[in-house]
């Protein structure tokens, strides 16, 4: 990628970072105003945010990675969906250590934070969405969700049997009349391995355009006029998803009822 689009793109995830922090502050303002964002874990992020090009690369991109799934949650702050504001210390609690950030307890909840604010989304508005605050879920007051953030796939049948057994339970006591089970398996995902691929088509992309420049087609930069080749978008987006569900049933007993019928 081009100095000047990493730049650009580096400007894009600090701005919406900043974003992030300042709502943050002005709700702990409000709820625990002896607590400085800047001394949390989220401060923390930001200094290393600051000296990015200080890192070696599986830093950088551990730190790209919980940045920008941080930044998601601007989309519930932006479209004022209503929410326990006293989960927002949720938010900033733990200890920060970068490579091991993916281990923190408050990422399962901003993955039941943001799948709420979906939903609330897709519904046209908060108030047919329940955010409890205890990752429970409820749509139009029928419809419960369940997150589980899967950080072991030999885990991954464990964690699905105790969704369905909580979605039962909801039912039973009359709570919802379905549910719906949320996975999150970014952390199981074979990055190395789609690394790897990427990279080999990346380079057939750019040989493929290289030899297009020749003739003057463009006078666009070769590494830019390759990422914004759709054709290459749809290869990767495809293939990640053909790794993560191969991932995930992968891990699956042959035959396992994940509850749709």
């Amino acid at each position: 990628m081009s100095f000047k689009k990493t730049l650009h793109n580096l400007e894009d995830i600090t701005s919406g970072f900043d974003r992030l922090i300042g709502n943050l502050e002005i709700l702990l303002k409000e709820i625990r105003p002896r607590t400085n964002v800047k001394n949390t874990r989220i401060g923390h992020i930001r200094r290393d945010l600051d000296k990015i090009f200080e890192l070696d690369i599986p830093e950088m991109t551990k730190l790209f990675e919980i940045i920008i799934k941080l930044n998601q949650l601007n989309v519930v702050f932006d479209n004022k969906i209503e929410f326990n504001k006293e989960d927002a210390i949720r938010l900033v609690e733990g200890k920060y250590d970068l490579i091991n950030d993916d281990k923190v307890q408050s990422h399962d909840f901003v993955f039941e934070f943001l799948m709420g604010a979906r939903f609330a989304l897709a519904n046209g508005g908060s108030n047919k969405v329940s955010l409890s605050g205890q990752g429970d879920i409820t749509v139009e007051g029928e419809i419960a969700v369940e997150c589980k953030n899967i950080r072991s796939l030999n885990n991954l049948v464990k964690n699905v049997d105790k969704a369905k057994d909580q979605i039962e339970e909801r039912a039973t006591k009359g709570e919802v009349k379905f549910g719906i089970i949320a996975l999150d398996i970014s952390n199981v995902y074979p990055m190395e391995k789609a690394q790897e691929f990427i990279q080999r088509i990346f380079e057939g992309f750019y040989r493929n355009h290289a030899k297009v420049k020749e003739f003057q087609r463009f006078d666009q930069d070769i590494i830019d006029s390759v990422l914004e080749d759709r054709n290459l978008q749809n290869i990767i987006q495809s293939y990640i998803m053909h790794e993560a569900e191969s991932a995930l049933y992968s891990a699956l007993p042959l035959r396992y009822n994940m509850g749709g019928g």
